[in-house]
């Protein structure tokens, strides 16, 4: 059997369902293994633990019945969700030139400022992503990272989003009594945005979530999510207004925007 150099478990959370994907690469980095499965489970609330022993019992369950079907182990797990709490922020750092290069350093420099200033002005957050959206090197835009160009001004623009620590600790506390530690969380509508990116080649639009319960809006402009938003509100919401307004039963409401296609130009 190949000895497998990378063994990745992806657990995504909803609020109906929790998806589990575990991949084994071999040393040529080819797929060995893989298995998937999605299973209904309502104890996740909007990234959120709801009932604490019944989800980690489930995830016990879920983990045992993956490692036997697959005959691998894990000691870490990715995460993939959206917290009702996202705060996203798009912030910008520079560094004066004055006609010398552009180095690495000078960028984890300004990378560097950006973090402290925002963990200055709120502690009880924690970055989980970073995203380089726009690089301008003296007012022109740069496509990748100007490194080693020479310049007299170099302006970044960044894309930053915190959720509380309170979140975080709760995750790594489930997952470390299911023997796993949680290596990283990854934004689902991140996750979302880059399917739309790789299937359908475009990459500045919006992404609307709409539910019964919730709207989950997010922007992403040059392949970048530079914004996202949740409103503790949806469809059920919109429902009521429209049968109010149009004296109709919400059914009726339900049955005409079934029938009525959003996809045209």
């Amino acid at each position: 059997m190949i000895k497998s150099i990378k063994k990745s478990l992806f657990i995504e959370v909803t609020n109906s369902n929790v998806t589990f994907l575990a991949i084994d690469l071999d040393d040529d980095l080819n797929i060995n293994k893989n298995f998937f499965k999605s299973v209904e489970f309502k104890n996740f609330k909007n990234g959120k633990i709801n009932d604490y022993e019944v989800c980690k019992k489930f995830i016990i369950d879920q983990i045992t019945d993956i490692e036997k079907k697959t005959d691998l182990t894990f000691n870490e797990v990715n995460l993939s969700t959206d917290f009702e709490n996202y705060e996203s922020l798009n912030i910008s750092g520079f560094k004066k030139l004055s006609g010398s290069q552009i180095s690495k350093s000078d960028i984890s420099l300004i990378l560097n400022r950006i973090k402290n200033i925002i963990f200055e002005a709120d502690n009880s957050k924690s970055i989980i992503h970073i995203f380089n959206s726009n690089f301008f090197l003296d007012n022109e835009k740069c496509e990748n990272l100007p490194i080693g160009l020479y310049g007299d001004f170099y302006h970044h623009h960044l894309s930053v989003f915190l959720v509380s620590k309170n979140n975080i600790k709760n995750f790594q506390k489930l997952f470390g009594e299911c023997n796993l530690n949680l290596n990283r969380i990854i934004i689902k509508s991140f996750v979302d945005g880059v399917k739309v990116i790789e299937n359908q080649n475009i990459n500045t639009f919006f992404i609307i979530d709409l539910n019964d319960n919730q709207i989950k809006i997010s922007l992403f402009d040059d392949s970048s999510l530079i914004y996202f938003e949740h409103f503790n509100f949806g469809l059920s919401f919109i429902y009521k207004d429209l049968s109010k307004v149009c004296s109709l039963s919400e059914l009726s409401v339900k049955k005409i925007l079934s029938e009525i296609s959003f996809d045209g130009d």
